[in-house]
């Protein structure tokens, strides 16, 4: 019995001891009643599932954090920027035990609906009822702007920020679902391989880019392509190395070209697909003549 309440006593003066290393601020002026910021630096504090009914806009600072959204999960990294609809219950806790430093800031719905013209008036259950989950280095840096205005400003300044800023990100998010609308998942995830083929995304990226599980990334690939996206990648590279091998570049060449760790793998994987070396596909060319008789 001491000894269980010896080490509740030691988890609690822990769990103390970390937010008290929390470092939390929180802003709010009277003549932006629409409108709350907190800001929380090198937090490694976990949250137990809750929502806001206000509609949250956060912005990760540095490090990164696993954001449960229902069934959804995403993993954000620093510089991306996040929407949260009210009453959706969600957590962003710790990535990798990593601390991560990000703000937030809470804008009255009713606001929001009212001056931003992505709601169009309407109430925000009907316009956004999903994450928005962006990366786009421009939009990141004028919500910092916006953020280190907000004690210097006037609040009609800081109101059409705000205003502003919310627009093109939601304008920016129905812009990438309109591309991928008539595209599926495992489509998605095929041409972000072959458009990056010497550096191509990892699948926590993909993850974190398309608002979906990893597993669910794999699985959806699997059941169109019946292979895996490591598989076809390790495919595409594979061609693109025969037909850099034709066009006489050398082998080291090539694999350090398509993102080989060296030429040793290379040669590994072009005979797993292949069933030859790639010394041996450059050479079969150099002949004037080839028997194809048995």
């Amino acid at each position: 019995g001491y000894a269980n309440l010896a080490l509740l006593r030691l988890l609690g003066e822990r769990r103390l001891q970390t937010m008290q290393d929390t470092r939390q601020q929180y802003w709010r002026d009277a003549a932006l009643p629409f409108l709350e910021l907190r800001s929380t630096f090198d937090s490694v504090q976990n949250y137990k599932p809750h929502f806001h009914s206000e509609l949250s806009f956060g912005a990760l600072i540095s490090g990164s954090t696993r954001a449960e959204l229902g069934e959804r999960e995403s993993i954000l990294e620093q510089g991306d920027l996040i929407v949260i609809p009210p009453q959706l219950i969600h957590a962003c806790n710790v990535c990798r035990g990593q601390p991560r430093s990000y703000h937030m800031l809470f804008l009255d719905a009713d606001w929001c609906a009212d001056h931003v013209p992505a709601f169009g008036g309407q109430s925000m259950r009907a316009t956004l009822d999903s994450v928005v989950v962006i990366r786009k280095p421009k939009l990141f840096a004028r919500y910092l702007e916006l953020v280190a205005n907000l004690a210097n400003a006037c609040p009609q300044e800081i109101a059409l920020q705000t205003q502003r800023l919310l627009q093109d990100v939601l304008e920016a998010h129905s812009r990438a679902l309109t591309s991928n609308r008539s595209w599926s998942l495992a489509q998605q995830i095929k041409q972000a391989l072959l458009d990056n083929v010497d550096a191509p995304p990892t699948l926590d990226e993909l993850a974190r880019t398309l608002g979906r599980r990893k597993e669910t990334l794999i699985r959806a690939f699997r059941r169109q392509f019946h292979t895996t996206p490591h598989a076809f990648l390790n495919g595409a590279r594979i061609e693109l190395a025969k037909q850099r091998l034709k066009a006489g570049a050398k082998i080291a060449d090539v694999a350090a070209d398509l993102g080989f760790c060296d030429q040793a793998q290379l040669h590994r994987t072009f005979v797993q697909y292949t069933a030859s070396t790639p010394g041996q596909y450059a050479s079969a060319g150099s002949s004037t003549r080839v028997n194809i008789q048995q």
